[in-house]
Parts: structure tokens; sequence; C-alpha cells
């Protein structure tokens, strides 16, 4: 299978608007859909064009397949056009030729509602490969699931934060994906989605200046819900209804077999439907996703995380990238997803669900720290810090020994008034006594960057990036109203509203050097 380069797109493009550039609506259509055709236009798929090619058959017998680079960039321009009905969108695409043009069709020749939901159904089960009794596909498998459930109504109160942590299923699922980092990752929906997200629009971001360093991302992670199309009640098999029983708890069937009750902390509210993970990278104050996963509405947002963090190692393992700090809300503050951050080397800054005690005892010498993590001199003042000495301790030394100017110099003072004993614990020593604090000592109270500090604090405000992400794929981009029933189409949506929220950024800086009073909308596209 032949599939266009991205430079064979940009001249077909060029070719077929020059042929119609003398109707007035196609100006009147490029102007009015200027940045939603740009967003398309700008996006080079040359590089998973391997990828693509593979979701197909090698052998030429039969119907000849549509173009799948066409349909993935229709079905990006569908959503680009915030239309969340892909019936709706072939109806579009079959009435307005330019809607063809820019997804790489031939106007008048474009597929039909079940050639999208076909390519779908490849991208969910992967790589093609000859059927064979031993193998099932995963649409196959999806199907087979059965659908009959118990009914549950929905929940009334919500669990609290740390139930999963106090049964161990935190630190067990932590344990064992730290037992399996060795292990590849198994060719499934999550990754191929993942590495053409990276390929497609993450490694292009970095090389247009957009992401500032790969190889030392700071990034948030958080999830949100998608709620399901399917009936929350399902339906019945029993005949109770017509006996005058209109709750019963015989099985019913849920076309949706992946949708839970969920909680929505934006909502305060419970979900019937999906949750969806992302790390986010806030680079010149751009929302950019960089790793997406999805799992059933009722999965804890820390065992998304730790799986998150996990593939997106070994995936861009060959490419240099790491993760060096990230940001996380209340909700992960819990020792296990703490450990799991050391054990990555990966410096946080998370929030406490509860507040500690104003002060606490650490450490085998009974010192006393404050909830910040800051030790507490005998006299009862929290001390001050100073940095980090050659075994990577933080110092902290007497809170009334500091620095001061005296004639226009720095120079240490001692302010004795206000040393709560009376007189000083070390008299000879400049600094005295001091404190040396390991990163282990403990993960929560004492993280490796301290909290209350100034960096702490700056990593803390990134988490609005994945809530902007968040709201501009649900709301944004209409991703909360459509009518989804099947998770991995819900996920490959996420997916490509994922790589449109970096294209926008490119077109948007191509558009600060247009000017329009000077070049034609023409120039844009050729």
């Amino acid at each position: 299978m032949e599939l266009l380069k991205y430079i064979e797109y940009q001249n077909f493009v060029a070719g077929e608007l020059k042929k119609r550039k003398a109707f007035e609506n196609v100006m009147e259509k490029l102007v009015q859909y200027r940045d939603e055709f740009l967003c398309v236009f700008c996006i080079d798929l040359d590089g998973i064009h391997e990828k693509l090619r593979q979701l197909y058959s090698s052998h030429k017998v039969g119907k000849k397949p549509y173009d799948p680079q066409a349909i993935l960039r229709s079905l990006l321009l569908m959503h680009a056009f915030q239309e969340d009905s892909i019936t709706k969108w072939v109806k579009k695409m079959r009435t307005d030729p330019l809607v063809a043009i820019f997804s790489g069709m031939v106007p008048k020749k474009t597929p039909g509602v079940g050639t999208y939901y076909d390519f779908f159904k490849r991208f969910e089960n992967g790589p093609h490969q000859k059927k064979c009794e031993h193998r099932i596909l995963a649409s196959e498998r999806r199907k087979a699931r059965s659908k009959l459930r118990t009914p549950q109504g929905k929940p009334t109160a919500r669990e609290e934060h740390d139930v999963e942590d106090k049964k161990g299923i935190i630190r067990k699922l932590a344990e064992e994906t730290i037992s399996r980092e060795k292990e590849p990752i198994p060719m499934d929906l999550e990754r191929l989605l993942n590495e053409i997200l990276w390929e497609v629009a993450v490694k292009a971001s970095a090389q247009k200046g957009v992401i500032d360093d790969l190889t030392n991302l700071v990034v948030a992670g958080d999830g949100s819900t998608l709620p399901s199309a399917a009936n929350v009640n399902g339906k019945c098999t029993c005949d109770c209804r017509k006996n005058g029983i209109f709750r019963c708890d015989h099985l019913r069937i849920f076309s949706d077999v992946d949708a839970q009750w969920g909680w929505d902390n934006r909502i305060k509210d419970f979900v019937f439907g999906y949750r969806f993970f992302q790390l986010v990278v806030p680079d010149n104050r751009h929302n950019l996703p960089i790793y997406l996963n999805i799992a059933s509405a009722n999965m804890h947002e820390a065992k998304m995380a730790i799986r998150a963090l996990d593939r997106f190692d070994k995936q861009t393992k060959e490419s240099g990238a790491k993760i060096r700090e990230a940001a996380f809300d209340a909700l992960f503050d819990m020792y296990p997803f703490y450990h799991y951050l050391v054990h990555k080397d990966i410096g946080y800054a998370i929030p406490y669900a509860r507040e500690v005690a104003k002060c606490v005892t650490l450490g085998q010498g009974d010192q006393l720290f404050t909830a910040q993590g800051v030790p507490i001199c005998p006299g009862g003042l929290p001390m001050i810090r100073s940095g980090l000495d050659r075994q990577g301790r933080d110092v902290y030394y007497c809170p009334v020994k500091r620095c001061g100017r005296r004639n226009g110099k720095i120079v240490r003072l001692c302010f004795r008034e206000e040393c709560p004993l009376g007189s000083l614990c070390e008299p000879e020593s400049m600094i005295g006594p001091c404190v040396h604090v390991s990163p282990t000592l403990d993960v929560r109270i004492h993280p490796k960057i301290p909290r209350g500090s100034k960096r702490y604090t700056e990593i803390c405000n990134m988490r609005g990036c994945c809530e902007r992400s968040n709201s501009m794929k649900k709301h944004g981009y209409q991703l909360k109203n459509a009518k989804m029933r099947v998770m991995p189409y819900a996920f490959i949506r996420l997916a490509l509203i994922s790589i449109l929220e970096h294209s926008k950024i490119w077109a948007s800086q191509q558009l600060a050097t247009f000017d329009p009073m000077q070049n034609s909308i023409f120039a844009l596209f050729t």
C-alpha cells in the first residue's frame, strides 16, 4: 500500500485549491474555517506510514482499501470542526469539497460511515496478522465479553481517597510494576496510539521549539471522566416489569461492557462511563499532552499514573526523553506512590490530602519537623535552609543566626534576643546547631523538592495545565457530548484531539507571521 508523502499531500491540496480559486464560496469558506483547515494541513504523518500500513493486509486481493492516511486526516479534521457524529461528518464530506480536499481525498469519492468504524476496529486489533484459530482479535474479545450484569444504582457516597492505599492495592501495583520494568510493552491499542502521538505531535513540537527539552521534562498528571452514551440501567432480561415489579436484581444487558460508575471531582458527582489519564507538559504556557491511557470510571488515578509513567519510560527510552519533575493533586498523596516516584528518580509536588500534625518526629534522633518538612530547633523555631551538603542532604541552621548587612557588606549576625531559650545552643559556632536531612527520611513530609520552597510552588501551579487540557478535550472539542459506547473508540478520539492540541499551536505560530493585507488566504496552503 502506497501512502502519500507529506509534500505530495500539500501539492494535492494546493492543486485542488487552484482549480477552485475562481469560486467565491471557496474563498469565503477558507477564511471562515482557516484555523481548522490549517491545524490539519500542518500535521506531517510521514513518520507513521509504516504503522498505518501494518494495519492492513499486504496481499493484493479484494477491493483496494481507502487510504488510511486520508481517513486519519479526515478524523482529525472532524474533531477540529468540533463534530461529534461520524454520520453527520460523512454527509459533510460528501457535500463540502474543501473538507474532502483537506482530508486528502478526491471530492465525491469519500468513504461511508462503515469505513470509519472499520478503521477504528483496525486500530483496536493492531498490526494485521493472518487469521488463526489460536488467535482472537481484540475487537472479537470485546464483543465476546458478557454484557450481562447485575444492575447497580448510582452510588450515594464517595469512598475515601486512600481506601485502596490502606488495602495495599497501590503498593502491590507499584512493586509489580517495578519488578517488570525490563519487560517490553505489549503491542496493544495504548501503545499504538501513544507511539503515534509521540511521533506526529510531541517530537514535532520539540523540533518547532514549543517543547523546550525532551530530556528534562516537567509534567503534570491528572485524570478526568467521560460519560458513556449507554443506558445506565441496562436492558431487562426478565418479565418483572410486566408484573409490576420495576426494581429487581435479575441480570440486565448493558451495551457498554467497560462503562462503570466513577467519581468526578470537577462536578462533585458520579459519572457512568470511563476515566482517562494524561501527562501534560506546560512548556511556554501551552498545554501539551505527551501520554494518555484510559480505563473504566471506577479506576483509581494513582494506578493509571503508575502505568503511564512506566510505559512512557519504556516507549521513549531510545529517544532519551526523561521526566525530571511532576505535579499531581492531593488524590496521589499516598506513600506507595511517593516511593514509586523516588524509584523513578522524579521530583514531585503533591499537596497533602490531609494535613499532618503541626509537629512530627522523624529519624533516630527524634528530630522534630514542621508539616512542611522543616526541622525545629531546640527553642521551637523553624530552622533556616542553607542548601545541600556533599551527600545530597538538606542543611538547616540556627534560625537566630542569619545574614544581614552592615556598612554595605553582607555579614553573619546573631539575634540572641529572638531565641526563646534566652541562650545560644552553640555560641562558638557561626551557624550552628545544624541539622542534615536526608531525602529518604520521609518521602511524604520531606520530599526531594522541599515543601513550601519556591520551586515546589512553581510545580504545584503547573497542575492547571492538565485541567485545561482535560476541559479542552471534553468541552472545547465536544467529546463530552459524543455518543460513545465503546471505550477503545473513545481512546482513539482522545489521541486525535491530543494531536490537534499540538497542531493548533503550530498553526497559531504560522498565522502570527501571516499578513492578510499583503497575501491571499491561498498563500497559507500553497
